[in-house]
């Protein structure tokens, strides 16, 4: 390992030397710790009625207005499909959304949203 004296008699380690040592550790906790999840989660049942609108896994919906489901928060697509189920959304596509929500269960409220939430 390379080395100089200073004037003060201390040594100076190499900076690369120095660098790889603190460095690559934290990186590699840091990738992690902060890594997305890697888990795949099956599709539920009823995800293909999603899909007609909001695209393959929520990612590619068919219009510009109709929003990306992949990645959202899981008690946030809970929160807003229990909304539609019983009428307290309004808006341009709540006429809609609140008829596919009517025809889900709890369970498949809570799977679909688990589901997105994952991808």
């Amino acid at each position: 390992m390379p080395s100089k004296t200073t004037k003060s008699g201390l040594k100076q380690v190499a900076h690369s030397t120095l660098n790889a040592t603190i460095c690559l550790p934290v990186s590699i906790v840091s990738a992690l710790t902060f890594a997305a999840p890697t888990f795949a989660i099956d599709p539920p049942q009823k995800e293909s009625t999603c899909q007609a609108c909001h695209g393959a896994k929520g990612a590619a919906p068919i219009m510009e207005s109709y929003p990306k489901l992949n990645g959202q928060n899981q008690a946030y697509l809970v929160q807003a499909l229990n909304d539609y189920k019983n009428g307290k959304r309004s808006g341009p596509l709540a006429a809609i959304m609140s008829g596919q929500a009517a025809m889900l269960s709890e369970e498949e409220i809570k799977a679909l949203a688990e589901y997105y939430a994952a991808q």
